[in-house]
């Protein structure tokens, strides 16, 4: 069983299993939840605010996720 099955078997347990299991659950896992640290650092998400409103004012102008796979494209074939 891979790690995706297992999530959903997980997630689909804690749905219906009782209250008193989710909390004996929880309380093993408590320590590593509070624990987890952020995906993103604080100096990170200033740099991805400051250029999602750049974005959303026009100050730049954004690339077409099939644009941005052309140019690696062309990049690969120059550099080869």
């Amino acid at each position: 069983m891979n790690a995706a099955m297992k999530r959903d078997r997980l997630i689909t347990y804690l749905a219906e299993v009782n209250e008193k299991k989710v909390n004996a659950l929880y309380a093993i896992l408590e320590k590593e939840l509070n624990d987890l640290e952020p995906f993103f650092t604080e100096q990170q998400l200033e740099i991805i605010n400051e250029r999602r409103t750049e974005l959303l004012s026009g100050k730049v102008k954004g690339v077409g996720l099939q644009d941005m796979f052309d140019n690696i494209r062309k990049r690969r074939k120059t550099a080869n």
